[in-house]
């Protein structure tokens, strides 16, 4: 919990609450200098760390995806949130992403009321939901796994409710929302009905929605971009053709922050490590796609100082140049790591 907010990453309440930092309350970091700081009310001595925004204009964020560039964190105050006793998982499937794009955004559009129940919703497309056979058994053909019902592209809706009464309704609303979909659309998404085993296993954190990465040797790699969620659809059209234009299977996995006002998306990369050539086209598809969303605005969640950090600070200018004069104050020895910012 605490990693993923100071990497501002992804939560299981991320569609209800957004991402992982925006929980973030106070923090205490210990500078380059040996200075020990705190942020938010926590930095009034004596007040706890109740208040984000605290004594004025607030400098967290210096902290936050900066791996320790800026500072040491050494302690940080972040929300919980209760865990209600009453769950489940409602999915639905579509032969396409913009079906899955544009039906999750219908759903997700009901805040204040249904869509703030919601606190994971995440789906992608069928290669997510291999089983575990044996290396050499894999099915890897689309046409096994859709007799096996499993659709093309998929979202889960993870429900939490305080009553099986809120439960109900929440449930009975997606479906309504589901047949006003098709009405006005003319497509045919249609519920995906999980066995109470399956919903049990994607209750489950990490749940068990998992490529087989035996089949590739345990080698993947995570490339996470942040979208406009009405982007989430051609984001992961483009990447797949992509992968497969590399020689690689075309798998990725999309979620919903904050009720759909931006989405994570995280093609998975599937490759043998101990391959130098696939090594190799790992970096090229990296780098040719890094290209292609920079122009379309989309940032990287994590970046690389190979690819990632240089080509997008590139276009940043204005703003990587403050963030390193912000840096010289703060480290004016330049001690500190340069990090996966690349930050001299």
């Amino acid at each position: 919990m605490v990693g993923d907010a100071l990497e501002r990453g992804f939560s299981m309440v991320t569609a209800r609450y957004g991402p992982q930092a925006d929980m973030v309350l106070g923090m205490e970091v210990v500078l380059p200098t040996g200075e020990i700081v705190r942020t938010g009310s926590w930095a009034l001595p004596g007040a706890k760390p109740f208040y984000r925004w605290g004594l004025g204009p607030n400098f967290d964020g210096l902290f936050l995806g900066a791996q320790g560039t800026m500072g040491v964190i050494t302690k940080l105050a972040i929300k919980i949130v209760p865990h209600p006793q009453y769950k489940t998982i409602v999915a639905y499937g579509m032969d396409n992403p913009y079906d899955m794009q544009d039906f999750t955004l219908d759903v997700s559009k009901y805040e204040l009321g249904i869509a703030d129940h919601l606190v994971m919703v995440q789906g992608g497309n069928w290669p997510l939901v291999m089983t575990r056979w044996p290396k050499e058994k894999v099915p890897t053909d689309y046409e096994f796994y859709k007799k096996l019902g499993i659709p093309q592209w998929w979202m889960n809706f993870e429900v939490w409710c305080h009553s099986k009464e809120e439960l109900d309704f929440t449930v009975n609303k997606i479906h309504e929302i589901a047949k006003e979909y098709n009405a006005k659309t003319g497509h045919d998404i249609k519920e995906w009905k999980l066995h109470p085993k399956q919903i049990a296993s994607r209750l489950k954190k990490p749940n068990k929605i998992a490529i087989p990465y035996s089949l590739w040797k345990a080698g993947f790699l995570f490339i996470t971009w942040y979208t406009p969620w009405k982007d989430c659809a051609e984001f992961a059209e483009i990447y797949n053709q992509k992968l497969e234009e590399y020689g690689f299977p075309p798998v990725m996995w999309i979620a919903s922050i904050d009720h759909c006002r931006q989405a994570i998306c995280m093609p998975i990369v599937c490759f043998d490590y101990t391959n130098p050539e696939d090594v190799r086209r790992v970096q090229e598809v990296n780098r040719v796609t890094t290209e292609i969303f920079l122009d379309k605005g989309w940032l990287n969640y994590r970046p690389d100082p190979y690819v990632h950090a240089p080509l997008t600070f590139a276009r940043a200018k204005a703003y990587y140049d403050l963030l390193v004069r912000l840096r010289k104050v703060i480290d004016p020895n330049m001690i500190m790591h340069p990090g996966r910012l690349a930050m001299p």
